[in-house]
């Protein structure tokens, strides 16, 4: 096959020899696409060369040609109503619905979270959006935990750069271990952002400051940001639409098993009859015949063989039929005790 290159949008196009350049068509935040027809039927076609398709700062935001942002990858969105103490109201109006303590990439994670505050609010976000912003002030991450002890070790750098916070946030920490354990630390000043970025723009530090707040309540606000002097050359209010009205996560509060089976059962059947629908609309619909469903105990009481290893070597083993949980591993050091804690997850031996 003969093939021949053609440069447009600052890229390289290698495509087969039949197809000729027509003009650009645009780019995005994965790559660009260029018009391009066939030499001899006139046909036309799309061709796409992607160049980037894991972005993050390390990042879920997209943008095109013309600069406009978006942010993308809401798997970890939570609906979010200020309840009348400024925490968190659930869709059914109880103030302090679930919140999941799990959320965010670590490096970019708000103290709050991994302390267990009593609730928590959109100044999670604000801090995320602190810590990529000292990631490009600086070049790299500000607050890289690392292994063994990662969250710990998070937490240490936390209080390391912005210093020892005051009893009364202390006060609000909702693990008491984690309390102890930064009470047992050395009390530490806040180390000037000016001196870890001295290149940086004396706004740019202020808002940093601002973003990068141990205690949530007197962390600078989304709107508040928008309002800082460093961007005053981009701020433009009449450009910067808000929500109509509140996004619906009622389906969030249910919570039963019975009512999670009839959600489950109606999300299947909704995409069931779509596909269908657009199957005979192109003619395509097949039969396509039902196979028996195996019942929990057939599940159960088969046997299952693990997948074999490199060397050759195998194994096979019969699941249990009681649903019993595995009894967790008593931890003797405390900073593992701790590090699951502040994970908020279940983490097992190391």
């Amino acid at each position: 096959m003969q093939r021949h290159s053609f440069t447009a949008i600052n890229s390289t196009f290698v495509v087969d020899a039949a197809y000729v350049f027509v003009k650009e068509l645009g780019q995005g935040a994965y790559g660009c696409v260029v018009a391009a027809k066939h030499r001899q039927t006139g046909e036309g076609c799309a061709i796409k060369k992607i160049t980037n398709i894991n972005t993050k700062a390390n990042g879920n935001l997209l943008v095109n040609a013309d600069c406009e942002l978006k942010i993308c990858d809401f798997g970890l969105a939570r609906g979010y109503q200020p309840g009348p103490g400024g925490g968190t109201s659930s869709a059914k109006g109880n103030q302090g619905g679930f919140m999941t303590e799990y959320v965010a990439t670590r490096w970019y994670r708000a103290p709050e979270i991994m302390l267990s505050f009593a609730n928590y609010t959109t100044a999670i976000d604000v801090w995320s959006v602190g810590c990529i912003l000292a990631e490009l002030l600086g070049g790299r991450p500000i607050f890289k935990g690392r292994e063994p002890y990662s969250y710990v070790d998070q937490l240490n750098q936390i209080l390391h750069y912005l210093g020892t916070p005051s009893e009364d946030t202390l006060r609000r920490v909702g693990s008491p271990r984690a309390q102890d354990y930064i009470r047992s630390l050395p009390i530490k000043p806040r180390i000037p952002f000016s001196s870890l970025y001295p290149h940086a723009n004396a706004l740019a530090l202020d808002l940093l400051s601002r973003m990068l707040t141990f205690d949530p309540a007197k962390r600078i606000s989304c709107e508040e940001a928008l309002e800082h002097a460093y961007f005053a050359v981009w701020h433009e209010p009449a450009d910067e639409p808000v929500c109509s009205e509140p996004f619906d996560f009622t389906f969030e509060e249910e919570d039963s098993i019975e009512g999670m089976k009839r959600l489950i059962v109606e999300k299947v059947n909704g995409f069931r009859a779509q596909v269908r629908s657009q199957a005979r609309a192109s003619g395509q619909i097949r039969r396509q015949e039902n196979l028996p469903i195996p019942s929990r105990e057939d599940i159960i009481s088969s046997p299952v063989t693990e997948h074999a290893p490199s060397d050759g070597a195998t194994s096979s083993f019969t699941a249990p039929s009681s649903n019993a949980r595995p009894t967790s591993p008593m931890l003797d050091d405390p900073s593992e005790e701790l590090e699951r804690e502040l994970a908020g997850t279940h983490i097992g031996n190391k």
